[in-house]
């Protein structure tokens, strides 16, 4: 679903450093999408704010805050003020903490080199990469030609030669990598 996410949406598009909201990139009538209300409303969101922070490479890191209440303000931009206020320092932050010029997420939002683990297989590093771009079990098993089944075995092994118990970790680990911490 993440292919239908107006952020990811705008990156492919524009894509360019800084910080966005929901209600300034998404189509009109957004709100009243299947995608809205399965996604957000499922989720309890209300509103969402999005900050894309460049290397000096193609290589792009964004973080999301969601909202699970209306704003208290009348004025419903003071954070996305403040958040836009910082930018330039975070951003100055995160190049600073050794944001390695050789990441492998590009633009696009595919991971195009090796998750570096000699204890994985081919196959291992394939369904890696594919859970580290947002695709679901059954996703894998469609782009891999396996069954939904055989990607969860996968995931398990995988999960037990990294010795980590959940996704969150396994994008830690790749972060790491990538000189994130």
């Amino acid at each position: 679903m993440y292919q239908l996410d107006p952020f990811y949406q705008h990156w492919l598009n524009r894509p360019a450093a800084g910080v966005f909201r929901l209600d300034d990139i998404a189509p009109s009538e957004f709100r009243r999408t299947e995608y809205f209300l399965t996604y957000y409303t499922g989720l309890g969101l209300h509103d969402e704010l999005m900050c894309f922070f460049s290397s000096n490479t193609e290589a792009t890191l964004a973080f999301s805050l969601g909202f699970y209440q209306p704003p208290q303000h009348s004025d419903g931009r003071l954070l996305s003020d403040r958040i836009t206020y910082l930018f330039p320092l975070l951003q100055a932050l995160l190049q600073k903490h050794h944001w390695q010029s050789s990441s492998t997420v590009t633009g696009a939002g595919s991971v195009s080199g090796e998750f570096l683990d000699e204890r994985l297989s081919e196959r291992e590093h394939q369904v890696v990469r594919l859970f580290l771009q947002g695709h679901s079990a059954v996703a894998i098993a469609d782009q891999l030609c396996i069954s939904p089944g055989t990607v969860k075995n996968h995931r398990k092994n995988i999960y037990g030669k990294l010795a980590i118990n959940s996704q969150a970790e396994l994008f830690q680990l790749f972060l790491c990598q990538l000189g994130v911490e």
